[in-house]
């Protein structure tokens, strides 16, 4: 049975509401910010996964929402997951008979946790530049490069 673990980033929807208002979708360079940390995050449980299973090793995906419209599950966010049919089984050895749970309801939280922190603060520095512009006039439309150049 594959795993879904949908992460919603609601420190950073607050952060949004403080600095901005209300909670704006992020913007080009903020969601590349966020892709950049998942992406560590993925490697970070590829690396620590089993190497002799590896079709669900290197079966772990993600997609970065940016904005409650584009998220299923609601709000900023992101959202890992994995497609093997017996993902949910995997253990390292000895792990069963210790009676440990499967090895990404340990692995995954805890590799978040690791990232969370500093994908926060590098995203949050980026959310003030982008708000600092705002105030200076710039359209928000350009800034989150919503608009077609002509």
């Amino acid at each position: 049975m594959p795993v879904r673990i949908p992460v919603r980033l609601r420190s950073t929807e607050q952060f949004l509401r403080r600095n901005h208002g209300s909670v704006r979708q992020l913007t080009v360079t903020e969601r590349r910010i966020v892709r950049k940390w998942v992406r560590r995050m993925e490697l970070a449980i590829e690396d620590a996964w089993p190497v002799d299973t590896g079709t669900s090793r290197d079966n772990w995906r993600s997609r970065v929402y940016g904005s409650a419209r584009t998220n299923p599950d609601g709000g900023i966010g992101f959202l890992l997951w994995n497609d093997t049919y017996y993902v949910q089984w995997i253990r390292r050895t000895g792990e069963k008979q210790a009676g440990l749970s499967a090895l990404w309801r340990r692995l995954v939280p805890r590799v978040i946790r690791e990232f969370r922190d500093p994908m926060l603060a590098e995203l949050n520095a980026e959310i003030l530049r982008t708000e600092a512009e705002i105030k200076r006039g710039a359209d928000l439309l350009d800034i989150l490069q919503l608009r077609r150049s002509a």
